[in-house]
């Protein structure tokens, strides 16, 4: 039965439990950006395909996996995965104040996806043993490892070893400057100028990732531009809300 409030399905971290994976981010921005009113849900790693399939969530295709968060159980009891999916669904449940207004935002959104893409993918090697080691619960974090190393051809500790040095910030510093060259065609602070788009809501939540496993890599990541900084420092609002 429903309800009446959004659940929002989120990875838990060590305590104090708090959000941690760009992933499910970027759909919690957008959700305290709307106001929408919602509770969190907090599922380890192994529980998540069961969770989502004994609720009648068909599995995806094309994604690493074929059950991942975020998810979300809407006000109506129907549960929805994918981010993509999601803010279409929040667009349509509160509209206003609006995400994606016109189709200029939404082609700034799939940018936005791609920026976000590279720059936490450049930086797996310099984060995912942290996450394995600080971050996670004990719960997830065999998952979590297991699947990476198959993933990646080699075990968390190897790849941050092998690949997580300069090499991994030269790529990294590659996309931040893609991302401060985008936010400066504008007037900024914005992607859109002076309009908040889920094109920030989702850059924003790769960059408080970033920060949740180590201030070190925020501080070194946002430092290769200002633009980066004054962009999640305009956010910030929007991210406070991490643990409920």
């Amino acid at each position: 039965m429903a309800s009446g409030k959004l659940v929002l399905f989120d990875i838990p971290s060590r305590e104090p439990c708090k959000s941690w994976s760009p992933n499910t981010l970027k759909t919690r921005l957008a959700l305290n950006f709307k106001g929408i009113d919602y509770e969190t849900e907090w599922i380890e790693y192994p529980d998540i395909a069961p969770k989502l399939a004994e609720a009648g969530v068909s599995p995806q295709t094309g994604e690493l996996a074929p059950y991942t968060l975020p998810a979300v159980r809407l006000p109506s009891g129907k549960y929805v995965m994918n981010s993509a999916s999601i803010i279409t669904e929040l667009e349509a449940l509160k509209p206003t104040p609006p995400l994606i207004p016109n189709d200029q935002a939404q082609a700034l959104v799939d940018v936005a996806y791609g920026l976000m893409v590279e720059t936490w993918g450049s930086m797996r090697p310099l984060c995912m043993n942290r996450v394995a080691r600080q971050v996670l619960n004990p719960a997830s974090v065999e998952h979590f490892e297991t699947a990476r190393a198959e993933r990646f051809g080699m075990s968390l500790a190897e790849l941050e070893k092998k690949k997580g040095g300069e090499e991994a910030w030269a790529a990294t510093k590659e996309g931040a400057l893609k991302a401060a060259r985008l936010l400066k065609q504008t007037e900024g602070p914005f992607f859109a100028g002076t309009q908040v788009t889920y094109a920030d809501l989702v850059y924003v939540g790769c960059l408080q990732s970033v920060r949740r496993v180590g201030e070190d890599l925020f501080q070194r990541l946002v430092g290769y531009d200002e633009s980066l900084e004054v962009l999640y420092n305009e956010c910030k609002q929007w991210v406070e809300r991490d643990s409920y």
